[in-house]
């Protein structure tokens, strides 16, 4: 009679290879196929992401101490096939005039609602959009001479300079 247990001993580690070399194979084509995927992304499909500081332009290589968001690099431009437009029937959705301070979540004159803000850039050509947020611990701002996007939350002050009329997109 032979025994049970000599006969299972030498599958056994066959078996665990093929497992472990299975996995192996598994591990390493997945991270093939996340660098292929990543590398071969045609320029421009990068998510646009607004960061909460309130800049929409990608950061830079080095950051500020007042606003967190990054400068000195040139920024790459926001992909949008057209502009936001606020929902219709919308009080406190658009933002118009120079130096006009509004108070962001209040109601009333001068506010605005709380979420993201598009401006289509500076109003004439060869001036600059400047804006600037209160946000009761300090104040971020920046001019830039494209379309840009603003973060803002609800208490905060907002004013603007040289900009084109700023309409609220989303929450």
């Amino acid at each position: 009679m032979t025994d049970p247990t000599a006969a299972d001993s030498g599958r056994r580690p066959a078996v665990a290879v093929i497992v472990g070399v299975t996995a192996v194979l598994a591990a390493l084509a997945i991270v093939i196929v996340v660098l292929v995927n990543r590398n071969n992304r045609p320029s421009g499909t990068e998510e646009e992401t607004l960061p909460t500081a309130g800049v929409s332009q990608p950061p830079a290589a080095t950051p500020t101490a007042a606003t967190g968001v990054s400068a000195g690099a040139t920024p790459s431009p926001l992909v949008r096939t057209t502009p936001p437009k606020p929902p219709t029937d919308c009080p406190n959705c658009e933002m118009t005039g120079d130096n006009i301070v509004y108070l962001v979540g209040g109601s009333g004159l001068h506010t605005a609602r709380a979420g993201t803000w598009h401006s289509d850039g500076p109003s004439r050509a060869t001036d600059l959009c400047s804006w600037e947020a209160d946000t009761g611990k300090g104040t971020i701002g920046k001019s830039v001479e494209h379309d840009t996007d603003v973060i803002l939350q609800a208490g905060w002050h907002f004013k603007s300079n040289g900009c084109k009329p700023w309409r609220w997109v989303s929450a």
